[in-house]
């Protein structure tokens, strides 16, 4: 059951967040090629995509340990203190390396560039968190897609379901689980009846599909005395998204197939003693820092990389992984640490 498994520290979890990291990387390799239509899920399965479900992973296991975060704090106080630590001195790195490769990539002089009221402006919102700017004044300008940090569009959000935990915690929903579920419930019927009831930016299905799947982590953890974990039920939502086109367009039906599959890896005893433990979290680095690597090395090397995913998404990974190694033990362990003061 899912509740004995929580009890322990998943070692499988760790890895699953590093292979969404990773596709992340890959399917950003096409995407800003504007080569979607080679991707290598979206050819095995269409209408999915690589981006898509490595994202997905990400929302559905932070929905699950942010719940359970809140439950083990005493306090709100003390679960938001908890989040900030997790989530912004990284954050704040990456919006400040951002900057930096953009600057590089722009033909502005770099007093002007940084000086500039947009670069001010990416930097305060980049930061917060808050807001999903992705403009710096003449980055990337002649790359396939302009844009200079397309992996942060998703922390506003993820921002926003933090607030919707604690103020489920402090409803008291996160204990009373048959009304959580009449909630989340109600949000998939609104999400798949009428969307336009549900605001959310940016306002497509993808957008969607992440919001849900957090808020199915969040009910799993309230279930979880109830949830068994069965590889062969795993195998089976497999077999249906795989096999009926229509379940993977459904939203509601794509997220319960693709959170149970999720929560059977992650969780199964088995992979558990099979995966060495992960001593670093690189996931988090390697998701926010990529991108701008993978738009410079477009940029000034476009000749071997412009056109060419398997060829960039290697050469992004070798820079890319120090960084976040760096990252990890330099600014992320550190404020880590800072939770049990």
């Amino acid at each position: 059951m899912l509740g004995e498994q929580l009890a322990l520290r998943s070692s499988a979890v760790a890895w699953l967040r590093l292979l969404a990291a990773t596709v992340v990387v890959l399917f950003h390799s096409f995407a800003l090629n504007r080569l979607w239509a080679r991707d290598p899920l979206g050819m095995l399965m269409p209408g999915t995509d690589l981006g898509q479900f490595g994202v997905q992973i990400f929302f559905f296991l932070s929905g699950l340990l942010v719940a359970q975060s809140y439950a083990r704090h005493a306090s709100i106080a003390k679960f938001a203190l908890a989040r900030v630590l997790r989530l912004y001195p990284a954050l704040v790195a990456a919006t400040l390396f951002t900057i930096a490769l953009a600057a590089w990539s722009s033909a502005l002089p770099l007093e002007t560039f940084l000086l500039h009221h947009d670069t001010l402006v990416y930097a305060l919102q980049r930061a917060s968190g808050l807001v999903a700017n992705d403009a710096l004044p003449g980055a990337f300008a002649t790359n396939p897609l302009p844009l200079v940090n397309g992996s942060l569009w998703t922390l506003p959000i993820e921002i926003k379901m933090y607030i919707g935990v604690a103020g489920a915690g402090l409803l008291g929903l996160l204990t009373r689980k048959w009304l959580l579920a009449a909630v989340v419930a109600a949000c998939a019927v609104l999400i798949t009846i009428y969307p336009q009831s549900f605001p959310i930016t940016p306002d497509f299905r993808g957008t969607r599909l992440i919001v849900l799947m957090f808020a199915l982590g969040a009910l799993c953890f309230a279930w979880r005395e109830h949830i068994p974990l069965s590889i062969p039920a795993a195998l089976v939502g497999v077999a249906l998204l795989y096999v009926f086109p229509a379940a993977r367009a459904h939203v509601v039906v794509y997220s319960l197939l693709t959170s149970y599959l999720v929560l059977t890896i992650g969780y199964n005893p088995r992979l558990q003693n099979a995966l060495p433990p992960l001593a670093t979290d690189l996931s988090y680095g390697i998701y926010v820092y990529s991108f701008p690597v993978q738009q410079t090395l477009i940029e000034h090397w476009g000749g071997s990389f412009a056109g060419n995913p398997w060829l960039l998404f290697p050469a992004a990974m070798c820079i890319v992984a120090p960084i976040a190694a760096l990252s990890w033990f330099g600014l992320e362990k550190p404020f880590l640490r800072l939770k049990i003061r």
